[in-house]
Parts: structure tokens; C-alpha cells; sequence
């Protein structure tokens, strides 16, 4: 019996790591914002200087700095996110988003 506990303890914890989202920071440049002020495209550049669009979605719970709402943005602004991946490829839920 112990054995079982065991194996389902150490399985739950496993799991719960694997399972855990962690935020990556991003420098980008806005070049598309989308209606309803909840998302945006972005350039930005990968570890080997390619550059990459990405998409993201702001919750209405992100922090924002340098502005109060998406709306302030305009296309070509500079912005740093701390986002979460989403499971679309290429898509991330904003947790942190400054104006540069």
C-alpha cells in the first residue's frame, strides 16, 4: 500500500511541474492591433537575430505600464511582455506589458 501511495505522490508532483507556465520576457515592435483592444501582432527577434511575429492577448488583468488601455498603442510602438505561451503556436497570454 505505501508503494502506491508513493508512486501516486510522486506522479501527481510530476505532473504538476510539467504542467506549470512559465513567463518569457519579450522586446517587440507592434505591428498590428486588433479590434475589441484585447490583442496585437508583434515583431520581435529570436536568440539568432531572425525576426518573428507573434500574436498576443491581453487579459483584462495584465499590467500595464506607460499606458492604461491596448487602445493607447500604435502601430510601431515599443514594447517589453512577460507572457505565457498559449497552445496555438505562435500566441501567448500577456501578463505584463510596458510601452518603451
Amino acid at each position: 500500500m505505501k508503494k502506491i501511495i508513493t508512486f501516486f505522490v510522486v506522479a501527481l508532483c510530476f505532473h504538476l511541474v510539467q504542467s506549470q507556465a512559465f513567463a518569457e520576457s519579450f522586446e517587440a515592435t507592434v505591428t498590428t492591433l486588433y479590434e475589441g483592444g484585447e490583442s496585437m501582432a508583434v515583431t520581435t527577434q529570436d536568440e539568432s537575430g531572425n525576426s518573428q511575429k507573434l500574436k498576443f492577448f491581453v487579459k483584462p488583468d495584465a499590467e500595464l505600464s506607460g499606458i492604461t488601455s491596448l487602445r493607447e498603442l500604435e502601430l510601431g510602438d515599443r514594447i517589453t511582455v512577460e507572457a505565457e505561451r498559449r497552445p496555438d503556436p505562435d500566441s501567448w497570454d500577456v501578463q505584463r506589458l510596458e510601452k518603451v
